[in-house]
């Protein structure tokens, strides 16, 4: 007469589908209409461990958000994400005002007279039509003649 041999985890055997749980940790080996075997984790009590940035494990949700740190949700789908406002809380958004330029200044100017701008941006100098002019110095003064 065959005996079948108790499954272990590097043979295969039998298995026993009665269960009395000895612990909470414990659920039973069931059988399903098709005659596969499963377990229903529906209710049971898993002991995950904590994730690390390392390893993988369980999370809690549930963090007030503080200053700069958001907590992680879940959507609809159980899926994780940290929702970050775009504006900083500590510094409430004022508009930005674009100081005049200056010889000292990064900043903004007006285009005058005699310049223009392209479309990206570049800043041109018009051609003008200037006369050159002779300066004389007379009587301790400089005198320009065209």
């Amino acid at each position: 007469m065959y005996v079948l041999p108790t499954a272990t985890s590097s043979a295969l055997g039998g298995v026993m589908l009665s269960h009395e749980p000895d612990s909470e940790y414990e659920v039973p080996l069931q059988m399903d209409s098709q005659s596969r075997a499963y377990v229903d984790l529906q209710g049971a009590k898993v002991d995950v461990p904590e994730a690390t940035s390392s390893a993988f494990g369980g999370i809690k949700t549930g963090y007030s958000a503080n200053k700069k740190n958001y907590p992680v949700v879940l959507d609809g789908e159980g899926k994780a994400y940290v929702n970050v406002p775009w504006t900083d809380p500590e510094s409430p958004a004022e508009p930005y005002e674009l100081p005049v330029a200056t010889a000292s200044v990064l900043g903004g100017v007006k285009i005058g007279a005699g310049l223009s701008v392209e479309g990206d941006g570049t800043l041109s100098a018009l051609s003008l039509d200037v006369q050159p002019i002779t300066v004389e110095f007379i009587d301790g003064l400089f005198t320009p003649h065209v």
